[in-house]
């Protein structure tokens, strides 16, 4: 097989997803990555419910997500 046929199709879809990869990398997003949710032993995400007049269910954040925002939030203020 030569270099031709060994690259991937030059389409939209894979110039974003060299697009995403790139900014994966650089941005050590699974280095530095938290879970997004909470979750019990089996894997359901934990909710909690706003609202006082109508009040509605929402996913519940993980601690770990929100001292991440915070931490980002910080660079923001203090930039």
């Amino acid at each position: 097989m030569d270099a031709s046929q060994s690259r991937e199709p030059n389409t939209p879809e894979s110039s974003a997803l060299r697009i995403w990869n790139d900014f994966i990398e650089r941005h050590r997003v699974v280095d530095e990555a938290v879970p997004l949710f909470t979750t019990d032993e089996s894997g359901v995400v934990g909710s909690r419910f706003v609202g006082r007049q109508s009040p509605r269910r929402i996913l519940q954040r993980s601690d770990a997500m929100n001292a991440l925002i915070r931490r980002e939030v910080e660079k923001l203020v203090e930039d």
